[in-house]
């Protein structure tokens, strides 16, 4: 079905095209095993909301309207556009852009837009030529993309006024008015009952309440290109939207999509740039396609996407501070995240400026940032706000004591149809599942054999240095930590040391008290010789070179060992895992495969082109 393509001239100013994407269409890309999408009880399924773009190409000033003052005390000299009052077709988001390269970053951008109550008045858009695509990359590089301000919401309106002033350097050239009518979903006003509060019993690795792209209504036809992705995520980064903060709990879906246009349709980007927004009242949104737990390449900050993600908080936040509700909610997506590769919130990384007008750095500079950070670490921008960026310490203490809390998922039967789909026998593992022995007492045992093997390991000045506490008894064992590591010892394991990521990955689900339970080995290199692992009473953690640390359990462990560990065809491991969108099972990814555990089937592994069909067409749902 073509695209409706509607022109109208103006005198002087501008002229008008409307564009209206329909349509939908598949890609097929590895995915990830569908996660919970719930709909409100009795209300509106979600549907996809086609929006509505109208691109008004801003050229010169009108003379009479220069004349008669208007908006003269917005800028700091002559305007180099300003447009008279037109009247539009009805919209709810403005932006404005511009042909990249050109203009100062002095720009200041202003506009007023006709509603019901008349004219508004003029207000300030801040410049966000700092998000995008990295200059570096396919998308960058993509012919029509452009820069400008971020868009603002401002409520339905059927006309617009914009005027640009340049203070120093040179004008932006080719300036076009985007004005986004991101439709209505009668789902819109369910999105509350979508989410809940998380309890501080959650364990971090359990994702948060996420409102889907399908939820919030996502045209998937917008998208123009299949999705990119890191290794690992190494960098959280906090933005802001820069739009308004005035919009109502029925709005906020309406702004995703919103921006979501502006992006690719304005901006010329090949999805929405953040990986997950989150609103005022406390709602996450899944952003950019590709897959909640993968480390999907973004367009949020210019030069130093790979490796990173991006949340934005929907307002503006530089003199207003963000809700409680908006922090706890990136707080918990945070948390879920960062678990997933092993991060420390708290601590630093570093990343490779991919350079760009924007970035602070050239490409090529090896730049250290907090893992959480803000956007004006690494850019040249006032994101996420002063208030929002004041906000980042104490966000990184709260994300660290949320991934430091663990909880026991109960055992639920589900019972479910027979389905003919046979079990796969799986040979037996020569790793031991060894239960905790039902110990009323802590075993005494002399300290001197704890010391023994830190003295094997060099004592002091070995593998995991001088000791920062005193040996201590726990349920089923005794521990000892060191500056660089622990040893651990059972009557079962004797004493063996666990170090490095893997004991801070092990640290954060519960140490002994995780799902895991006590190491049983030392940490070991991988039979390839390219990782190292701990294996533990229920499972295994395993740091592979590219694809970071992550924990495989129980018999989805025993699968993945039964074919061939990291050597198998599914590689290692790129997620810790997860619960099934069904409830009714656990998964790990692989680098190229998926092993998927159920109650009724066992646990199986599903590979290459074959898991990437039955995930495009709804995983085990």
């Amino acid at each position: 079905m073509p695209l409706v393509d509607h022109t109208y001239l103006y005198s002087g100013s501008f002229s008008v095209r409307r564009f209206t994407s329909v349509g939908l269409f598949s890609v097929m890309v590895p995915a990830l095993l569908a996660l919970p999408v719930t709909t409100a009880p009795g209300g509106p399924k979600p549907a996809p909301v086609r929006p509505a773009v109208q691109s008004l190409v801003a050229e010169g000033v009108d003379s009479a309207v220069l004349a008669a003052d208007a908006g003269a005390p917005l800028g700091k000299g002559r305007p180099f556009v300003l447009t008279g009052k037109r009247a539009t077709d009805p919209f709810s988001m403005v932006g404005i852009t511009w042909r990249p390269g050109s203009g100062s970053a002095a720009v200041e951008v202003s506009v007023r837009t006709r509603g019901e109550d008349g004219w508004s008045p003029w207000s300030k858009l801040e410049v966000a030529d700092d998000d995008g695509p990295d200059a570096d990359v396919q998308e960058g590089r993509r012919p029509g993309v452009r820069v400008g301000t971020a868009p603002t919401w401002v409520g339905e309106a059927t006309g617009v006024q914009v005027r640009l002033d340049v203070p120093l350097g040179p004008s932006p050239r080719e300036v076009k008015i985007e004005l986004i009518d991101p439709g209505t979903s009668a789902a819109d006003g369910t999105m509350g009952q979508l989410t809940a509060p998380q309890s501080t019993a959650t364990a971090a690795t359990t994702r948060p309440v996420i409102i889907s792209r399908s939820q919030w209504g996502a045209d998937e036809s917008l998208r123009s290109a299949s999705p990119s992705y890191s290794p690992a995520v190494k960098v959280a980064y906090v933005h802001h939207t820069a739009s308004t903060n005035n919009y109502t709990a029925d709005e906020a879906a309406a702004q995703v999509r919103g921006f979501y246009a502006y992006h690719t349709k304005s901006l010329g980007w090949s999805d929405i740039g953040y990986n997950f927004l989150a609103d005022k009242f406390g709602r996450l949104y899944e952003g950019r396609y590709g897959g909640m737990d993968k480390a999907v390449i973004g367009a949020h900050a210019g030069g130093f996407n790979s490796g990173t993600m991006g949340v934005s908080m929907i307002g503006t936040y530089s003199t207003v501070a963000p809700t409680t509700s908006t922090i706890s909610a990136v707080r918990d997506l945070l948390a879920w995240k960062l678990s997933l590769d092993g991060v420390d919130p708290k601590g630093k990384a570093v990343l490779t400026s991919g350079g760009g007008s924007t970035s602070k750095y050239p490409a090529g500079a090896k730049v250290t940032v907090n893992v959480i950070a803000g956007h004006r670490d690494t850019n040249n921008t006032a994101c996420p706000g002063d208030q929002g960026y004041s906000k980042l310490p104490g966000l990184r203490t709260s994300v660290a004591d949320r991934m430091a809390t663990t909880s026991t998922i109960p055992t639920t039967t589900i019972p479910i149809p027979t389905v003919p789909i046979p079990t796969v026998p799986i040979p037996t593992v020569p790793i031991p599942t060894i239960a905790t022995p039902p110990i009323a007492t802590p075993t005494i045992i002399p300290s001197s054999i704890i010391d023994a093997k830190h003295d094997a390991l060099g004592g002091n000045a070995g593998l995991l240095g001088p000791p920062i506490g005193l040996e201590t008894a726990v349920s089923g064992g005794r521990y000892r930590d060191y500056t660089s590591g622990s040893i651990y010892w059972t009557s079962a394991s004797g004493a063996v040391e666990v170090h490095g990521s893997i004991r801070d990955s092990w640290k954060r689900l519960g140490s002994e008290r995780s799902p895991l339970a006590f190491p049983i080995t030392d940490n070991l290199p991988t039979g390839d010789g390219a990782g190292r692992f701990n294996h533990f009473q229920q499972g295994t953690i395993i740091a592979g070179p590219k694809t970071g640390t992550h924990d495989v359990r129980g018999l989805i462990r025993d699968r993945w060992a039964a074919i061939g560990w990291e050597r198998s065809p599914i590689g290692y491991p790129i997620t810790g895992e997860g619960v099934t969108g069904d409830g009714a099972g656990r998964f790990n990814h692989f680098q190229q495969g998926t092993i998927v555990w159920h109650p009724s089937l066992g646990a199986q592994d599903v590979r290459g082109a074959i898991r990437d069909r039955w995930a495009a067409i709804g995983w085990e749902r």
